[in-house]
């Protein structure tokens, strides 16, 4: 805070010594004309900036060549691509018909892409199926040449690795002998965002984290490479950790470290490129090829974005570029290369300062211990610097109603577990925006519908008007995780907002309440009459207004399959869990959106964090 207060203060004395010199310069204009010849000599100047200035600029534009955006070699060869309609053993290659069954799914993509609209066909092919496909080729080709055998080698450096299960990853009260027990969003902030301990003068800038989770004791080796894209005229980065080899079934890992610490041209912004236009975090085998579920579910794979020095803290961003297990394609299409994202040309992502890698992964099928065990955690991005590409940004229309009710790594929040119920809310968007691609960032724990709404669904559908009135639950002191502390975190503050500014202090991150939400049996009603209802309140809200006011859905999801419980295994996958399969009906999106309301229904409960829109049809 303190830090905070020198950086404010200095910043109002700058601004104050520019408004005195301005208006002096004001008071003395008249001296300094006669000093300097008097009006000819002003009105020479005031025609050269206006009149002669522009015309070198002019000239330029005239004869400069036409601007021609880096794009993909088209290359669709199955080369690189193994076989993931597999029982989690070793990744094999691509039979004919298995090619064919590829080419068929990949046919099938593109007819949906096709049906949409302007640069959001666009976006389809390159996120999901062709154009991916040529960029992930261009990757593998050029990292085959120049990396392997190539690395650069760095070892003993910072990074945090623990395993786990299930249970002990979502555990809110660790014993103190728990891997995770120091694991708290206050040290883990600290950790990402790195001391600036160079200049003192950046107060709280400058200071390490409450405890650095971080090590260099370990065995571990961090790789980087880098070279020259062979199509799209840009550069690809690549940074990879291991190798690893537990395998285990119901292992949860989690590793935390700096990406492209070693790479010094990651010291200031946009000093390697201006923006990112692919992107790809991965588990790969030892020979480089990208690991699917099964065996081994991306549970989150983030990417950060770090600028230590950003006036606003904690300086760091999850939506740099990320990857979970429902962001891959079919098993019988591209499957887990969807991992892999890419924009169209002339569209791209901007670099920041620093990119810091927060990964867990968790193992779904017993290892098949005839086969190599090795693998890596493994981030790429390919950077271009064209001057007119357009920037994009995520947007993320999440439910603040539903959002994790106390400071803790999982970031869960709880619903009944033997009722069927629903939340919504309301999520402004503070500008006009274009809506270009979609993914669902949603681990389908139990959901079965996700409805997002151009406009505002309390006022579309009538919700908050009985029987759709969310019920609230505090977030009473019984609810506080203890962690064996000595005083409590009940024992030391007064109430949860005060709780939550101590250890998530985050405006809007976590709300002080156990869960706001709608219990159906409650209301008299159910999964079915629920939906029938609201669809009925929207289009008697749209029936009194003009056609080009009425609203709709941006995106509309029914009938999420539960991937983790409820997908059936297949007879011969005996050592495998339950078959990761979950077909998602589509929606068009909706242009532009001023403002939208979301809406889930969970049966049992609820997905640990929501993040909008699905990018493809299975996991």
């Amino acid at each position: 805070m303190m830090g905070c207060v020198h950086n404010v203060s200095v910043a109002v004395r700058s601004v104050a010594g520019r408004i005195g010199g301005a208006i002096k310069a004001v008071m003395t204009f008249p001296l300094t004309i006669k000093a300097r010849g008097g009006w000819p000599w002003y009105l020479f100047l005031v025609a050269h900036v206006f009149l002669l200035g522009p015309l070198p600029f002019k000239l330029y534009n005239a004869v400069r060549p036409a601007h021609v955006f880096g794009a993909w070699k088209a290359d669709l060869s199955l080369a690189h691509v193994p076989n993931y309609e597999t029982d989690g053993g070793a990744l094999k290659p691509l039979a004919p018909a298995d090619k064919r069954r590829v080419r068929d799914t990949m046919n099938r993509y593109s007819a949906y892409c096709q049906s949409l609209d302007g640069p959001r066909a666009e976006f389809c092919e390159h996120m999901q199926n062709r154009e991916l496909l040529s960029a992930y080729n261009d990757f593998r080709k050029g990292r085959a040449k120049h990396c392997e055998g190539q690395w650069r080698e760095e070892k003993n450096f910072e990074m945090f690795y623990v395993k786990t299960d299930e249970a002990g990853y979502h555990d809110l009260n660790p014993d103190p002998s728990s891997p995770l027990y120091d694991v708290t969003f206050r040290t883990f902030a600290g950790t990402l965002r790195g001391p600036y301990e160079e200049d003192a003068g950046l107060g709280d800038h400058a200071r390490p984290p409450p405890k650095d989770l971080m090590t260099t004791d370990h065995d571990y080796v961090k790789s980087t490479c880098e070279f020259d894209s062979a199509s799209s005229g840009g550069k690809w980065y690549v940074s990879r950790v291991g190798p690893f080899t537990d395998r285990t079934k119901g292992s949860w890992q989690w590793l935390l470290y700096h990406a492209f610490k070693d790479v010094d041209a990651f010291a200031l912004p946009g000093s390697i490129g201006k923006y990112f236009t692919a992107t790809f975090n991965s588990l790969t085998d030892a020979n480089g090829n990208t690991l699917g579920n099964p065996p081994v579910h991306m549970h989150h794979f983030h990417t950060w974005k770090v600028n230590p020095l950003a006036p606003v803290w904690p300086s760091f961003d999850f939506q740099e570029f990320e990857a979970h297990g429902d962001d891959m394609c079919e098993h019988a299409g591209l499957g887990p290369i969807c991992y892999m994202k890419t924009w169209p040309a002339g569209y791209g992502l901007s670099v920041p300062p620093r990119l810091f890698v927060d990964s867990l992964v968790n193992f779904e099928a017993d290892p098949d211990l005839g086969e190599p065990q090795e693998f890596y955690y493994e981030s790429v991005v390919h950077v271009q610097d064209d001057g007119e590409i357009h920037q994009t940004i995520p947007f993320v229309p999440r439910v603040h109603e539903v959002m994790s009710q106390v400071p803790q790594q999982a970031a869960a929040y709880p619903v009944p577990a033997s009722e069927e119920s629903m939340s919504w809310g309301v999520i402004p968007a503070e500008f006009d925006l274009e809506v270009l691609w979609w993914k669902l960032h949603t681990h389908y724990l139990y959901t079965s519908d996700i409805w997002l709404l151009d406009g505002d669904g309390t006022e579309m559908m009538a919700l908050g008007a009985k029987p759709f009135v969310l019920e609230e639950k505090p977030l009473a002191k019984d609810k506080w995780p203890t962690r064996r502390d000595s005083p409590t975190a009940a024992e030391e503050f007064a109430d949860a907002d005060e709780y939550i500014k101590y250890d998530y202090p985050i405006p809007g991150a976590v709300a002080p309440f156990w869960y706001r939400l709608l219990e159906l049996k409650k209301a008299g009603l159910d999964m079915i009459s629920v939906k029938a209802q609201l669809l009925a309140n929207l289009a008697k809200w749209n029936a009194a207004r003009a056609p080009a006011d009425r609203k709709g859905f941006i995106l509309k999801v029914d009938n999420v399959i539960d991937f983790h419980h409820e997908s059936k295994a297949r007879p011969s996958a005996g050592r495998l869990g339950p078959r990761r399969r979950c077909p998602r009906p589509r929606s068009r999106p909706a242009r532009r959106s001023r403002s939208s309301s979301s809406t889930s229904r969970s049966p049992s409960s609820s997905p640990r964090r929501s993040r909008g829109l699905p990018t493809s049809p299975c996991t």
